[in-house]
């Protein structure tokens, strides 16, 4: 049972992908940072209230491009818009990391934009695993003011309270 739900989540990761690299190849990627600060990134399936989440600035991404309105979860049953967002510095960028790699750094002087997602209609979105810790990757696409789509991920680790 464990092996057939890892497979359905990696079936389902392929397609997020393919959808996803149809936006990047037409915009560009972003930064992003679930949960900031935090490393790991647990994000416990049967929890619920929101799901933090930061688009990272860097010396060539001014997060004050990016209309903050078209930002959303990608999931592979439904995106999933923010819940509220906001400006402040919050975490130091770590771009294209491999799969467990993250930072617990705080802000580094340049201003992210950060999102509040309700978790249990992410974890909807995405299909929630039957059982057992599971590490995946969760996407977000957005546009700029001027109409250029972007794309960005970072990973979780899918868990339930008894682990």
């Amino acid at each position: 049972m464990r092996l057939l739900s890892r497979l359905i989540i990696c079936g389902l990761l392929i397609l997020m992908m393919g959808a996803i690299s149809s936006v990047a190849a037409q915009g560009f990627w972003v930064c992003v940072d679930i949960k900031p600060q935090s490393c790991p990134n647990p994000l416990n399936i049967k929890s619920k209230g929101v799901l933090p989440v930061a688009i990272l600035g860097t010396d060539e991404f001014d997060v004050m491009d990016v209309d903050p309105t078209t930002v959303m979860f990608e999931g592979e049953m439904g995106n999933v818009a923010a819940l509220r967002w906001n400006y402040e510095d919050v975490s130091t960028p770590i771009c294209d990391g491999e799969p467990g790699e993250c930072t617990d750094e705080g802000p580094d002087g340049l201003m992210d934009l950060t999102f509040k997602f309700d978790k249990q209609e992410v974890l909807e979105a995405i299909g929630q695993p039957n059982n057992g810790k599971m590490m995946i990757f969760l996407y977000f696409i957005g546009e700029t003011y001027d109409g250029m789509p972007f794309a960005g991920k970072d990973w979780v680790i899918l868990k339930s309270y008894n682990e």
